[in-house]
């Protein structure tokens, strides 16, 4: 989110968590009392000096976008809101609001997408599995010296220069029951605020099982391509059943399951059916240890952030000579619950994003007699599987 009363002078600070609790402490005071933080806020009024400046006494002027008008609104908005029950720290948020202020605090970003292309939904959802909906608020500044939770708070609920006033919803949002923030440097505007909010979690995030476990993950994942090779007008039916499930903007809404932003939308499950309505049965593959040693190592690479992902025929040229077809397939998501492998290879059918679905042709292609796969826990999105198929392997002369 664009900054808010920003200071010219950068300041060095550390991440504190007990600012960042405190942060939470002043939520549930604004929450609680929303009468009194509008009297803090009329004591701002007087000091806003022409159109622009906001001047705290013995301080540098900050900068606002919209002046006072925004602060006079705060003011009109918490003396007709009614108190709200606070909010429990959570370690698991202030986990995932850290990711974000850590985040930034090396490269200078703003808002609340992250480096690694990560979303609130996203970062929290390494820590548990939510029930329900998820926030996040940011601001950025000084805060004072030495920096006042109470201050970025009510920066927060003024929310200077956001159309909609976004941050002020969210904080006064009454489904919200959890609250977990940090508090942290910024290298262009002194220091960054990230809370994050949710109405509860429903269960932590999966431990990984034991490698026989996701062996037996892997090769139930080829099992269900063999039912989709030999029925794909069945698989065809079971995706027919998700186009009920989207809403505007191409979220994707499994009963009972959070949201998810498709890239797509249902366009790309209407072509996924269509080709398999059009497509004969074909023979299943066979198991393939190679194969399945090819897959891992993507898996491997995927969790590693110090490994470089190997290309598919680099990794299949250790094992052997190939003819075509050979490729690869994988998907990320919770599936539904992180062992659902008929979840994970529809969605690898419906490929979201990977336009003329080449991954349905790959999979379904009558040459292709061999398949091997790796599944295991992904720490961003649940789960990641992954299948490689082949044709026949020759011995390398």
């Amino acid at each position: 989110m664009r900054p808010i009363l920003v200071s010219a002078f950068l300041l060095a600070s550390c991440l504190t968590a007990q600012q960042a609790k405190q942060v939470v402490a002043e939520i549930n005071w604004a929450r609680q009392q929303p009468k009194a933080a509008a009297e803090v806020l009329k004591s701002w009024l007087p000091l806003f000096e022409g159109n622009r400046y906001l001047a705290f006494p013995g301080e540098p002027r900050l900068r606002t976008q919209e002046g006072a008008a925004p602060v006079k609104e705060a003011i009109a908005f918490l003396e007709q809101q009614k108190p709200l029950p606070p909010v429990a720290w959570s370690d698991r948020l202030a986990k995932a609001a850290r990711d974000l202020a850590e985040d930034q605090a090396r490269d200078g970003g703003l808002g609340h997408k992250g480096g690694d292309g990560s979303l609130p939904w996203d970062r929290i959802k390494r820590y548990g599995t939510v029930d329900g909906g998820v926030g996040e608020v940011a601001t950025y500044g000084t805060f004072g010296e030495p920096g006042d939770p109470r201050r970025a708070v009510l920066a927060l609920i003024v929310d200077d220069g956001v159309a909609d006033r976004g941050h002020r919803k969210v904080i006064f949002d009454g489904t919200y029951t959890l609250a977990g923030a940090a508090w942290g440097p910024h290298p262009i505007y002194t220091r960054m605020v990230v809370v994050d909010f949710a109405t509860g979690f429903l269960r932590d995030v999966e431990p990984r099982p034991e490698p026989t476990k996701r062996g037996a993950f892997a090769k139930e994942l080829v099992q269900e391509l063999n039912r989709a090779r030999l029925d794909p007008k069945g698989c065809a039916a079971e995706l027919r059943t998700w186009l009920s499930w989207f809403q505007p903007g191409g979220v994707l809404v499994f009963p009972g399951e959070r949201p998810m932003q498709t890239a797509e939308g249902p366009k790309a499950v209407r072509e996924a059916i269509a080709l398999l309505e059009s497509r004969q049965p074909v023979q299943p593959v066979a198991w393939s240890e190679d194969l399945a040693a090819s897959a891992e190592e993507r898996v491997v690479a995927d969790g590693d952030a110090t490994s470089t992902v190997m290309d598919l025929s680099t990794r299949l040229a250790r094992h052997g000579g190939l003819d075509s077809p050979c490729g690869e397939a994988l998907t990320y998501g919770d599936f539904g619950g992180p062992h659902n492998l008929r979840r994970a290879l529809l969605a690898m059918l419906v490929a979201d994003g990977s336009h003329g679905r080449r991954t349905l042709r790959l999979l379904f292609d009558p040459g292709a007699n061999r398949a091997g796969a790796a599944w295991d826990t992904h720490r961003r999105f649940g789960a990641l599987a992954v299948l490689d198929v082949a044709g026949p392997l020759h011995p390398i002369p």
